[in-house]
């Protein structure tokens, strides 16, 4: 094999590891050695990939780097195993020196990596301005989309992008009623942050916009802070929209904890308190279901229908039932709760929380008007699920206002 002009530097073989090869090429460059730059090019040492499918300008770690291997030869158009250029790589990761040389090389700010995005997509998803900037100058597509159908916009602001940074997509003419192969738009991506999702709404966006499930941008939101929701409902959001599955934004708001204050501003803005989802949820079930104390509370006051039943029969106290804390005072109190009622299989509330709740609750139940002889479809009562639970004084409590206890009930409650 011949050797280099630089005896220090022999011409790299086949053992040699990516790394090691790089180090040749740049020590070459370095040291204006053209016969070992031009015979690493023709044995394409700098555009061979390695496992990854990514050649030496992928790896190379500075800009120095950079400039040397376009210099030799290396090609700015290689793509790595997930598709990317070094464009790619330097857009995500805000390297802007190397955005502009790559870009002067003649890099493609069309090249798509392997989930459909292109350089935009990455520098606006890690808000790096400067380079959005390159690369709108340099003409990158806008309207660009990825495999799911999002343009950079999309990104940037589900990243939480600065709102100069998004300015500056719209200000060059990003659309922001564009919308992703799920129906949503920019909006619906920017819920949880408030100041950009104020600047998209003053550039324009369709806060009543449904994706393909529904779901509005108001829907997003209520899951964010009041002022985001104040916003939409001032600007037109439809307090009422419904998902596919009948869902509201009241829905969502209720049965989360720490979300009191956003069910009172939807009230206030005109929700229907006892607007049912698809199985005949109401906001109350959610809230109950959960064991809300504050927001069921809230309901209640506001007036919402306390024995609304789903299409299996269940009202507020059957969800409440189903909740681990054993308190249900709160929801029996000052309300004409139906506690007889049962579920599709025939579950009362008290048969729903005879495993579960404490001597008083259950007394408070029965004291209610639950039906302690009410049986399933399986025969099953609240006593047979109280006994095993150990609720011993209840059921002599009962004794002797319900005769026809089962004798095997006290069978049970005797052996244990």
């Amino acid at each position: 094999m011949a050797s280099s002009s630089n005896p220090d530097l022999p011409f790299s073989n086949d053992a040699d590891t990516p790394r090691e090869k790089q180090t040749r090429v740049l020590a070459a460059s370095y040291n204006d050695d053209e016969e070992t730059q031009r015979h690493l090019v023709l044995r394409s040492e700098i555009v061979a990939p390695n496992i990854h499918a990514s050649t030496m300008l992928h790896n190379a770690a500075s800009i120095e780097e950079v400039r040397l291997l376009i210099d030799a030869g290396a090609d700015v158009s290689a793509v790595d195993d997930r598709n990317e250029t070094r464009l790619h790589i330097a857009a995500l990761d805000g390297e802007t020196e190397v955005v502009r040389l790559l870009l002067n090389a003649g890099a493609s700010v069309l090249a798509r990596s392997f989930n459909g995005a292109t350089p935009l997509h990455m520098a606006a998803r890690n808000d790096h301005e400067d380079a959005v900037q390159l690369l709108i100058n340099a003409r990158s597509d806008l309207s660009s989309v990825s495999d799911r159908g999002e343009t950079p916009l999309h990104w940037a602001v589900y990243a939480g992008a600065k709102v100069s940074t998004t300015k500056m997509l719209l200000d060059a003419g990003a659309d922001v009623l564009a919308r992703a192969h799920d129906g949503e738009t920019a909006l619906h991506k920017a819920a949880g942050y408030y100041k950009l999702v104020e600047l998209l709404v003053n550039s324009g966006a369709d806060v009543l916009a449904a994706s393909n499930s529904g779901w509005t941008p108001l829907h997003a939101v209520v899951l964010g802070c009041p002022e985001q929701v104040q916003l939409l409902l001032d600007a037109g959001a439809d307090v009422k929209a419904k998902t596919r599955k009948g869902e509201t934004a009241l829905h969502f708001a209720a049965e989360n904890m720490v979300f009191q204050e956003m069910v009172q501003l939807l009230l206030d803005g005109g929700a229907d308190i006892n607007a049912t989802t698809g199985s005949g949820e109401t906001a109350l079930h959610r809230a109950a279901g959960r064991w809300l104390k504050d927001t069921t509370q809230l309901l209640i006051d506001r007036g919402v229908d306390v024995n609304a039943a789903t299409d299996e029969g269940e009202t507020a106290v059957h969800r409440a039932a189903h909740a681990e804390s054993g308190d249900i005072r709160l929801v029996l109190s000052d309300a004409r709760l139906n506690v007889i009622t049962g579920g599709s299989s025939g579950k009362n509330a008290l048969f729903r929380g005879a495993r579960r709740w404490g001597k008083v609750t259950m007394q408070m139940l029965i004291d209610g008007g639950a039906d302690i002889n009410a049986a399933t479809d399986k025969g099953e009562t609240a006593l047979h699920l109280a006994a095993f639970a150990g609720l011993g004084d209840i059921l002599q409590n009962q004794e002797r206002r319900h005769s026809s206890v089962p004798s095997r009930i006290w069978e049970i409650r005797n052996i244990s």
